[in-house]
C-alpha cells in the first residue's frame, strides 16, 4: 500500500477492509520511519502528530507539517528510507 493509500484511510475504511494486513504493514512502516529516521530526528513530532489526531486536534495541519517538511521533503525522506532503512 503506498502512502497516499494509507493517508487517505477513515475510520470506516479501515475496519471494513476484508484483509486490513497491508493498511498494518503500511502503518507500521510508516510509524518505524517517524519514530527512528535520521537518527529520530521526527520522533517527538511524530508523537504530538499521533497526540493531536487522536484528540481531534490537528486544526488542518498533516503529518508533513509536523514534521517541519513539505509533502514532497516529506515522500522523498520516506521513500529514500524505505528503500536503505
Amino acid at each position: 500500500m503506498d502512502l497516499d493509500a494509507l493517508m487517505a484511510l477513515d475510520h470506516r475504511t479501515w475496519s471494513g477492509a476484508a484483509d486490513p494486513g497491508p493498511q498494518y504493514a503500511a502503518a507500521g512502516a510508516l510509524a518505524q520511519f517517524c519514530m527512528e529516521a535520521t537518527n529520530r530526528k521526527y520522533r517527538a513530532d511524530y508523537v504530538e502528530f499521533v497526540r493531536d489526531s487522536y484528540l481531534g486536534q490537528t486544526q488542518g495541519r498533516l503529518l508533513w507539517d509536523y514534521l517541519g517538511m513539505t509533502r514532497e521533503d516529506f515522500l522523498y525522506a520516506y521513500q529514500a528510507w524505505e528503500k536503505n532503512p
